[in-house]
């Protein structure tokens, strides 16, 4: 293959290359005269001295392409050229050369300013969209966080005042009852009502025990009971005191007891009373029977009969009283 048709080969397959949008972006070629050996788009100028073509600037681009080849090898310059096909479309453009020494040939492709332009406007307008995009989501998200952030938060504060109400209708129930209560948490006492405060001989602004063991016997106090069981409470004079004493779990998180505590000691003193007023109406018979002074008789009958009646009133039945006056 001889130079000339190596040329003709090589200028007929830069011709046919293409590239970019369209496939309409193009490589030329021109020697170092300048003249023109091949442009896709103004095969008018091939064979053509370019040493005086001016663009509308009044810029020698093809003598430019010429000395920075044999300065550089390969450069940029920036022109005005035509835009590809269209004759009557002068735009900047930014130009690549490379110089091909063995056959003295410059081939060069280049870039139009206002395309470049466009391509950026699309990517900033993409970019644009996927930034809207991305807020109008993140602005979703967020409201859809704050509305269950708010939701939550209501219904927190609603819990909160739901069991800041059922504290003090609790407490209150426990205040106003007649036996002695207290709630401990960990074995550790946190609450105590007035009756019990009283039973234990505590001011109102007394510091509580700090464990529930420390008040009860035997350290019965750490498990809830089935049913009541009789044991012995300390007041705050060190004294052991006879109490009834139920433990219950109470329906709340974590490890709290309720303490019902009875006074056993009235109660014991009661179930005594039955039996002394049955000795003082034996003794009262006894001195009825022996009286021997119709006035002693009289006021023996009037003291039996204010016995009796008491005897009623303390739920003393009348069998007893019969078997006694018998």
């Amino acid at each position: 293959l001889d130079r000339a048709a190596a040329h003709q080969l090589a200028v007929d397959q830069v011709r046919r290359l293409r590239y970019g949008a369209g496939g309409k972006d193009y490589f030329w070629i021109t020697d170092v005269t300048p003249r023109m050996i091949m442009h896709p788009y103004r095969p008018d100028l091939e064979g053509q001295d370019l040493s005086s073509f001016r663009d509308p600037d009044g810029n020698l681009p093809f003598v430019n392409f010429v000395r920075i080849a044999c300065a550089q090898g390969e450069g940029y310059s920036a022109y005005r050229w035509q835009v590809r096909e269209e004759a009557d479309h002068i735009a900047p453009k930014l130009s690549f050369i490379k110089y091909f020494a063995p056959w003295e040939w410059i081939i060069g492709t280049g870039l139009y300013v206002e395309d470049v332009q466009a391509e950026s406007r699309r990517q900033t307008t993409r970019l644009a969209q996927i930034g809207l995009s991305i807020f109008g989501l993140a602005t979703v998200m967020l409201l859809g966080l704050t509305r269950q952030s708010y939701r939550i938060e209501r219904d927190r504060q609603a819990a909160e005042r739901s069991l800041r109400e059922s504290e003090q209708r609790y407490r209150a129930l426990v205040e106003s009852a007649g036996e002695g209560m207290m709630v401990a948490s960990e074995g550790r006492v946190v609450f105590m009502n007035r009756p019990l405060r009283a039973l234990l001989q505590r001011a109102e602004s007394a510091v509580w025990p700090a464990l529930a063991s420390d008040l009860f016997e035997g350290g019965l106090a750490d498990r809830p009971t089935e049913g009541a069981v009789t044991t012995r409470l300390k007041d705050s004079r060190g004294e052991w005191l006879l109490v009834s004493l139920t433990i219950t779990s109470l329906p709340e998180p974590g490890r709290e007891l309720l303490y019902t505590i009875r006074d056993l000691r009235s109660e014991t003193v009661a179930e005594k009373e039955p039996a002394r007023r049955i000795d003082d109406l034996s003794a009262l018979l006894d001195d009825i029977r022996n009286a021997r002074a119709p006035e002693e008789i009289q006021v023996g009958r009037r003291r039996l009969a204010d016995l009796i009646r008491l005897g009623h009133a303390q739920g003393l039945h009348g069998s007893i009283l019969t078997r006694q006056m018998a």
